[in-house]
């Protein structure tokens, strides 16, 4: 096991990917400046074409417990067939 920021070396054979949700304190009840901040991150929201590299069956991990009838966006990782 081991633990990486870069998306591509951590996906290269992957049997499994731990997915981490990053929330930040700085703008905290400010969602204008929030939204501003997190504009540039939208790359980092997984996707299945980020799966190409791993093994065919790899599954995809997430440390919250959500409903399927939670607000998150269309096409979240919740979509994914591997989590």
């Amino acid at each position: 096991m081991s633990e990486t920021s870069d998306r591509a070396a951590a996906l290269a054979g992957a049997a499994v990917v731990y997915a981490k949700e990053w929330g930040g304190t700085r703008h905290y009840g400010d969602a204008e400046a929030e939204a501003a901040m997190r504009a540039g991150l939208a790359d980092w929201c997984v996707r299945e074409h980020w799966f190409a590299k791993a093994v065919p069956d790899a599954k995809l991990m997430h440390c919250c417990r959500c409903a399927a009838t939670s607000p998150w966006p269309t096409k979240s990782w919740m979509d994914l067939a591997r989590s």
